[in-house]
């Protein structure tokens, strides 16, 4: 799909210097940023929720998660 967006003419010059140093044309450049970017995004969503999980865990409820966690790390061969 074809679009159309305003870019300030230095984010695009720079934008414009980065594709050819990649050797990728400007959408490829731009379509890759996005998809980065909305990755980014979606994993922050994924982290606040889990900082809301945690948030309501008890504390006794965390030690015994650091403490299992912790036997894990030193039973296991690495």
């Amino acid at each position: 799909m074809k679009t159309a967006v305003y870019l300030p003419d230095t984010l695009f010059d720079r934008a414009d210097k980065l594709a050819k140093n990649l050797k990728v044309s400007r959408s490829q450049l731009f379509q890759d940023a996005l998809e980065q970017y909305l990755i980014n995004f979606e994993a922050k969503k994924i982290t606040k929720k889990l900082d809301q999980i945690y948030g309501e865990v008890k504390s006794d409820d965390l030690q015994f998660i650091k403490r299992s966690a912790q036997n894990s790390i030193t039973t296991t061969e690495w």
